[in-house]
This record gives structure tokens, C-alpha cells and sequence, in this order.
């Protein structure tokens, strides 16, 4: 929940204490297109990752630039090449006494004449974090009190950061990115948590038949592992998986090293039963937003659903099976709750913040087994 000002945030928070909000439409105003992450080379001259600061880069310094108030400070400042031209940004959290816990995150040049300039702000962060990632963006969290995980919770206390979103810089401003990943994580924040526990010896990187097993117990609730599921090829990167009579992609997104951990980046459709062509994987999409693909439907109809950055369901709809060669087609309208919402002053981003989702294309079996399944990670907003 990002909240214009920090009366607003209090108000909130109050009102969470009596009544949980319901959800809302998705509204999100005109905003730089998001991109991809860029490539780990990145150019010649680019250091990536959190770098040490030079020094006078202080928190008193930035305190002083940002006038702050008792009632504020400091609480994150990283350096890092953040537009990937071998230069240094700062990157600061700026936390607000009380009990939402409030942070405001900035990006400002290195100081220069006893004074920096800002490159991009986000406000109002509800339980908020921020952090420099491996491929020197912005990562940030929140609460999000209106999505399925939080929309129960008894009391803030139990309510959970879920929603995250990274920024970087795509050539010529900070926007949103999408991270590829479907499986085990959906963000990047997620994924590069996950591999700071193996890094520091806590867990073992699964393989990735592991993984694709767990996509189906776990999260699509097969009742028992494939015993024939089988690693198809793989160059250490990146990996494919046959499981269930579906061939599932894997790739090492945050560290290619032995121990980097495996992410499901697509589920190929069945032969002839259907195949996505529209949206395209990492596209932004808007609420409704057309569909189209390749295939027929022997066993019937095509379901489409929309899965939030919680994956919880948004939206669905029957599209008809058509005969051999023909289009699949069809429109998909859903409702996602506000979720963080960007103040309208803010500039850099306005409305409605972006949320990373996926679109599923599914077709079942009586036995309620898949008997097509297509998974496509997409930019919702």
C-alpha cells in the first residue's frame, strides 16, 4: 500500500485495524514502458552489483539534501552503477517513525558542488524494503493489505510484504522490469533471497526435475511426483524438463554458478491442443487484453487465467476449443486490487503500481488432470 502522504498512510493504518479494505480496479496511468532486465554482460565498463560508496557519500549528507525531520531518517544507502555507464548513483531508504513503518525510497548522482541530483523517487511504502540487486537495479517491497494473502490477516501484524517490483534503467529513464521467472519465484527480489540462502550454506539448490515436480504438487496440487519425469537437456544455464507429458523451461536467472538456483521460465502447450501467441512472455498487459493462439481443442474448451503478484486468480475466461487449424482467440478482462499505489504528484510513475502476474492457458482432463497447459509471465498494470 503506497500512500501520497504520511496522514493518508496513518488513516490506513488505523482503519486496517477495524475493517479489512476489499479490492478495487486496476487503474494504472500512462507510465515508461517496461523492459526486460538487461543482459549480465551489461557494457565493458559496467560494475554490477552494490559497489562501496567514495567517500562524502554520507547519510548526513542526503539527510541535509532531503531536509528531513526528526521523524525520518536514514535507514538504507547503497551505491551501485544503476544505469550501467560505469558510474556510481546512490541508491537511499528513508524510513518514517511509527507504526506503518513507512519507507520512501530515492536515487540521486554522487554529490557534486555540496549538492546531488534526484534521478527517481518512490513513496510511501507500508512495511517497506529496499535493496541493489545483482543486476544493479532497484528492488523494493511492501505490504499490500488488498491482495489473498493479506486480505485476511487479524491484525497488522500478521500482515505480510508480498508485493515487490524492480526499476532499472532501460536506456533512457528507471522503469519497471519483468523478471522472467514463473517458478519457485515470480520477482526478483524473491529469487535473489532464495539464492542468498544457498550462497550462505542454509539450503541446496534444487535440480531441476526437483523444481518442475514441486510446480506440480505443490502449486498446481498433483497428488504425487512424476517418477518419469526426466532432465532433457541441459548447458548449465539453462535446462528443460519433461514431466506429466509437458516439457517444462528452466534457467539459472541470478547466478550461474553450480550452485545457482533453477527457475521455471515457460510451460510449452501440447502438441496440437494450443499454443499462446498473443501476449507475448514479459509483455505489459492492461485489463481487457486480447488472446490469441494456434491449436484445437479435442477434449474441449480452453480456460485463460490471470494469477496477481500473489498468484492469486484475477480473472478468467472459457475460450471454445477451435477445429485444426484454426485461430484460438479470445479477450480476458480482470480485477486486481490497487494494491500500491503510486501518488498521482509523483512524475516518475503514476496511478496504480505494476504488478508481475502470469496468464495461464489450461484445458482438464475429467480425471482433473491437465490435459493442455501454457504459462506466460506477464506485467499486469
Amino acid at each position: 500500500m503506497r500512500l501520497s502522504t504520511y496522514w493518508r498512510a496513518w488513516l490506513s493504518v488505523m482503519s486496517m485495524m477495524v475493517a479489512l479494505a476489499g479490492c478495487g480496479n486496476n487503474t494504472a496511468a500512462s507510465t515508461p514502458a517496461a523492459t526486460a532486465p538487461p543482459a549480465a554482460s551489461g557494457t565493458p565498463a559496467a560494475t554490477w552489483g552494490a559497489q562501496p560508496c567514495p567517500s562524502g557519500v554520507s547519510p548526513a549528507f542526503y539527510s541535509t539534501l532531503l531536509n528531513l525531520t526528526p521523524d525520518r531518517h536514514v535507514e538504507t544507502l547503497k551505491c551501485a552503477d544503476f544505469e550501467h555507464d560505469g558510474t556510481l548513483e546512490v541508491l537511499l531508504g528513508v524510513r518514517a517513525d511509527g507504526s506503518g513503518a513507512i519507507l520512501d525510497v530515492y536515487l540521486y548522482t554522487l554529490p557534486q558542488n555540496n549538492t546531488a541530483t534526484q534521478l527517481y523517487y518512490d513513496l510511501g511504502l507500508y512495511g517497506g524494503s529496499v535493496d541493489v540487486s545483482r543486476q544493479s537495479t532497484i528492488l523494493m517491497r511492501s505490504v499490500d493489505s488488498m491482495d489473498c494473502i493479506n486480505a485476511g490477516a487479524a491484525s497488522n501484524a500478521a500482515l505480510q510484504a508480498t508485493w515487490s517490483q524492480e526499476i532499472g534503467w532501460n536506456g533512457s529513464s528507471f522503469a519497471p522490469q519483468v523478471f522472467p521467472g514463473i517458478y519457485p519465484d515470480q520477482t526478483r527480489y524473491d529469487a535473489e533471497e532464495a539464492q542468498a540462502q544457498v550462497d550462505a550454506g542454509k539450503v541446496m539448490a534444487a535440480t531441476p526435475v526437483a523444481v518442475v515436480n514441486d510446480f506440480f504438487t505443490k502449486l498446481l496440487r498433483y497428488p504425487a511426483p512424476d517418477p518419469a519425469a526426466a532432465l532433457l537437456n541441459s548447458d548449465g544455464t539453462t535446462a528443460q524438463v519433461r514431466a506429466f507429458g509437458f516439457t517444462v523451461d528452466l534457467q539459472r536467472l541470478i547466478s550461474t554458478a553450480n550452485n545457482g538456483i533453477w527457475e521455471i521460465t515457460g510451460v510449452e502447450a501440447q502438441p496440437n491442443l494450443g499454443a499462446l501467441t498473443a501476449p507475448a512472455p514479459l509483455a505489459q498487459v492492461r485489463s481487457p487484453f486480447a488472446i490469441s493462439g494456434s491449436g484445437r481443442a479435442p477434449g474441449g474448451a480452453f480456460t485463460a487465467t490471470v494469477r496477481d503478484h500473489a498468484r492469486c486468480p484475477i480473472g478468467h475466461v472459457s475460450i471454445p476449443g477451435p477445429p485444426e487449424s484454426s485461430l484460438l482467440t479470445g479477450s480476458l478482462a480482470y480485477t486486481a486490487d490497487p494494491g500500491v499505489v503510486v501518488p498521482t504528484d509523483q512524475g516518475t510513475l503514476a496511478g496504480s503500481a505494476f504488478q508481475e502476474g502470469t496468464l495461464w492457458l489450461t484445458q482438464t482432463k475429467p480425471d482433473g488432470t491437465l490435459a493442455a497447459l501454457q504459462v506466460v509471465k506477464v506485467l499486469l498494470g
